[in-house]
């Protein structure tokens, strides 16, 4: 006969809820832009591996702060400019697995430790980059920043790569930033 034992708290562990993301009501790219994502940066690719290994947070957030000031720098077409003064760019660890999150307004990404690559650092900062942008914010213009920072630090070769992949997933952006279009 099996007995069932009471216990004052409960025996099940829960785990944390992850963070409400509501997504911004016009923003129609975005499941797009993630699909394109999860295909492109595959580890897969001997093209794309080196962007998709993991990093240590420390040196995660300092190539993110090397993407942060070169763009601030030398800002890419369809970015709207900021004060000179470059601000210092705050990386955060999440404890919820599978989320990055950039706060626009005060240069503050979060990342949870399995998603410290390359590529995310890339995608995160093309945020940071575009902040006028909180209600679409994978719309064409972040489109075009994000790209023009994938020719610029990963290379030609890959951007175009990208470029052809970006239409295929029916992606909006501005083509003529571009030498190679």
């Amino acid at each position: 006969m099996l007995m069932r034992i009471r216990t004052p708290f409960p025996t099940i562990m829960t785990l944390p809820t992850p963070p409400k993301l509501f997504p911004a009501p016009h923003d129609r790219q975005r499941t797009r832009v993630y699909k394109l994502d999860a295909m492109f940066w595959s580890p897969r690719l001997d093209d794309t591996r080196p962007y998709c290994e993991i990093l240590t947070l420390h040196d995660w957030a300092e190539y993110c702060e090397m993407l942060f000031t070169d763009g601030l720098r030398t800002p890419y077409q369809d970015q709207i400019r900021r004060s000179r003064r470059t601000p210092r760019l705050l990386v955060e660890p999440l404890a919820y697995p599978g989320y990055a999150l950039a706060h626009l307004r005060t240069d503050y990404i979060q990342v949870s430790p399995d998603l410290t690559r390359m590529w995310v650092a890339l995608h995160e900062v093309a945020h940071l980059l575009v902040p006028h942008c909180i209600t679409a914010p994978h719309y064409w213009r972040w489109m075009s920043v994000y790209m023009q920072m994938i020719e610029r630090h990963a290379g030609r070769d890959l951007a175009r790569i990208f470029h052809a992949c970006a239409i295929g997933h029916s992606i909006r952006f501005q083509p003529n930033h571009m030498a190679m279009v």
